[in-house]
Parts: C-alpha cells; sequence; structure tokens
C-alpha cells in the first residue's frame, strides 16, 4: 500500500529519511467542510505512533499561501481534535496545511515537513492503518538448480514476500502469510540464460512445507515493446489473476539502441498486465504505468512539460505543459537532516512557498531553517484513478494502492 499524495524518496539522504516519514504517518484522512472561518483537524489514537518510535513529535500547522504561519498545534498519540480558527485578514480561499515531525529514530534528529494546498474551510480525520497481521508461514524449497539463478522473484496474492536462501542446487523460500490458503508465483531466470521461467502454485497453506523440481516451471514468452526516444530506461512488468493480487513478473533495464524493451510473460495465466516504465530524457525523467489485458506492444511518451523558474524555498515558481493533478517540489538539506515536500494543485504558472516553521520547532531542532533548503527535484503526477486535483485533496492520506494507470514528468535540479 501507498499513501496517496507521498513520495517514497528524494536524492538526499537525509531527506530520503524525512520522506519515509510522511509514508507511514499520513496513514488515513478523510475530508469535510468545515465551519465559516475554521478548519478542524481530527486526530485518531495511535495515528502519532510513539510505541514504534517513541521519540516521535507531530504538529499540524495552518499557513497562508505565502507562508505566513496562521497556526501551530501539536498532536499526542491520544484522541484528539486541533481546531485552527481565522481572523478577518485570511482573505484567501486556500491555505497550506502542513505536517511537520521530529524523531530521533536514527543516530541524528530528523526534521520532516509536508504541506498541501487544500480549502481554508476543511475537516480532516488522521488515523493509523490498519495493522498487517502475519497469520503463518510456509516453505517451499525448489530442488534441481544446477547453479544459483541470476535473479528470481516470488510473491503471495496479497503482495508479500519473505526470505530466500539458496544451498547446493536448491533455493528455500520461507513467506509469512496474510491469508492462507494463498497462490503463489515464482520467476527464475537462470544465470547466463536469456528467458525467465515461472511457477505458479495454488493454495499454499502456512505451517506447511512444499518442494517444487525446478524443472516442472515452464519458460515464458518474449514481447517486444515499442519504447519512446529516450537516454536510458527500465520496466517492471506486474500480473493479476483477480485485478486485487499484484505479481512481478520480469524487470530489467534497457539497453543498446533504447527503443525496444524484451519484456517477459507468462502465455495464459495473468488477465491483467501492469507495466511500469521509467525512462530518461536528458534532465527528465518520465515514469508510465498502464493496466491492460495483454502486454502492451509500445509505450508512449507523456505530453508533459515542466521547466524550474525560480527555485528558493521561500519564493518558487514553476511552468508546466500537458494534463495532470497536482505538482510536488523536494527540498532537502544533507547537512541538517531538514527536508520538506510541497504539493500544488495543477496549472500553466506555479507559484508557492515553503511554509514558515513555527517557532516552538525551530527551538527544538534550530536547524529547520527554510531558507538553508535547497531544490532538489519537481515533478508533474497525472494520476488515472482520481479526477483532479480536488479529488486528491478529498481522500489525503487515504491507504490506496499505487494507481495501476498514471505518468508522471520529474525534473532533477542541477
Amino acid at each position: 500500500m501507498i499513501m496517496r499524495g507521498l513520495t517514497k524518496s528524494v536524492a538526499i539522504t537525509s531527506t530520503s529519511v524525512c520522506l519515509a516519514y510522511m509514508v507511514t504517518m499520513l496513514s488515513s484522512c478523510k475530508e469535510n467542510v468545515a465551519p465559516p472561518n475554521a478548519m478542524i483537524i481530527n486526530v485518531k489514537a495511535g495515528f502519532v505512533d510513539t510505541v514504534t518510535d517513541p521519540s516521535l513529535k507531530v504538529w499540524f500547522t495552518v499557513s497562508d499561501l505565502n507562508g505566513n504561519l496562521i497556526g501551530s498545534q501539536r498532536a499526542t498519540s491520544d484522541q484528539q481534535q486541533l481546531t485552527f480558527t481565522y481572523d478577518d485578514s485570511i482573505r484567501d480561499e486556500n491555505v497550506y496545511l502542513s505536517r511537520i515531525t521530529l524523531s530521533a529514530s536514527t543516530a541524528n534528529i530528523v526534521c520532516s515537513g509536508i504541506s498541501f494546498e487544500v480549502p481554508r474551510r476543511s475537516q480532516f480525520t488522521f488515523a493509523p492503518a490498519d495493522p498487517i497481521s502475519i497469520v503463518g508461514v510456509s516453505d517451499v524449497t525448489i530442488t534441481n538448480l544446477s547453479v544459483k539463478p541470476y535473479s528470481y522473484l516470488f510473491t503471495l496474492d496479497a503482495g508479500n514476500n519473505g526470505l530466500s536462501t539458496f544451498a547446493g542446487s536448491s533455493l528455500s523460500l520461507e513467506m509469512g502469510h496474510i491469508k492462507s490458503p494463498d497462490n503463489l508465483f515464482i520467476a527464475i531466470l537462470p544465470t547466463q540464460q536469456s528467458t525467465p521461467y515461472f511457477k505458479w502454485i495454488k493454495n499454499i497453506e502456512v505451517q506447511k512445507q512444499y518442494q517444487v523440481d525446478f524443472n516442472t516451471f515452464k519458460a515464458m514468452h518474449s514481447h517486444q515493446v515499442t519504447l519512446p526516444q529516450n537516454d536510458g530506461a527500465g520496466y517492471t512488468l506486474s500480473g493479476s489473476t483477480t485485478g486485487s493480487d499484484i505479481h512481478p513478473i520480469s524487470y530489467a533495464l534497457v539497453g543498446g539502441d533504447h527503443s525496444i524493451a524484451t519484456v517477459f510473460s507468462p502465455d495464459t495465466l495473468f488477465s491483467q498486465y501492469i507495466l511500469n516504465l521509467k525512462f530518461y530524457k536528458g534532465d527528465n525523467q518520465f515514469e508510465v504505468n498502464t493496466s491492460t489485458r495483454a502486454v502492451p506492444l509500445s509505450v508512449d511518451e507523456p505530453t508533459l512539460g515542466l521547466s524550474i523558474v525560480k527555485n528558493s524555498p521561500a519564493d518558487f515558481s514553476m511552468t508546466t505543459q500537458g494534463t495532470y493533478d497536482y505538482a510536488i517540489t523536494y527540498f532537502g538539506n544533507a547537512e541538517s537532516n531538514f527536508g520538506w515536500v510541497v504539493y500544488k494543485p495543477a496549472n500553466a504558472t506555479i507559484n508557492g512557498v515553503v511554509p514558515q516553521v513555527p517557532p516552538d520547532i525551530a527551538k527544538l531542532f534550530p536547524s529547520a531553517n527554510r531558507n538553508d533548503l535547497i531544490l532538489i527535484k519537481a515533478k508533474v503526477f497525472d494520476d488515472g484513478s482520481i479526477n483532479g486535483y480536488s479529488d486528491f485533496v478529498k481522500n489525503l492520506g487515504t491507504p490506496v494502492p499505487q494507481p495501476n494507470v498514471f505518468r508522471s514528468l520529474t525534473k532533477a535540479v542541477q
């Protein structure tokens, strides 16, 4: 599961740590209209997870679109309601809602912020995600492997996998199950071979051991997929039998002239294929996710454009082209372990700021100075599962699977 509107990582180590907290902390959020001059934040017990991280501190802040602080309140691990009331000087229809975290769970104290432009009269409920419970473990041993495989993949329907060990001529898989029975997909690319082999094993049960002969695996079928012109590319192909299970099938970096990718898949096993393609053109990185009944034979370049005009955290701007839902800017500072991400609705010209850091946070973490932040990259994102930025805001933070259909363009700052 991923959080809608959240990012996985950025190119600076400290910011990567910061963003990891964003993914885990914005676990669930639902939006309703608040009273005329207020924003209400309902925080459910356990959202601020001080059990996993006793050092964790979380604040919610509201700022105007110039970044000026309107209000700041700290959230605790208990259930509570935070109310931000506006005076008559606040006339903008939209404001920044931010969540700021401090954590000392690593060797260094890390501060991260994430901001969304939202209607000022909003009500959100943040709650912890449902815990994932392992119901048991199964063991599968693949025998008659002449040498250690060059690569292999294995996943259960629920998306989890487990540990693997190669010894002698056997590959042992130990898997934690979210449900039982479950179905298991295994793909193996033997060393010094170009064609991967697969096995589909139904109704794997917990607390049981299984032995599978590699000689019963079947060879995958190859597909020649035409790619957009690029300076380098890589793909991951996944399959689904029911629409809810997702099994990675094959992946590769694309070499040669970069115009053709050889993609491998089983012939008839899956009813849906999700192809994720990442490719570079100059300083642009494109990502395309498609969902089709058959492996697509071509992928078109997204009609998206992005140019950064100003990169100051106190005043950034960019121009964009194409149809998309929202823009994201990533700021970081590796030396101070401080990072911030800002989400804005789609527009031909986007202007924004990193909101001011509240004094009580700056007192605890003096390095949280927005003027020290550096723009790392910017992105425009077209999500095929929503209808514009307003839909994105309504479901802010809701745990949802990554959309099967999306397009994005990311531009790194030199």
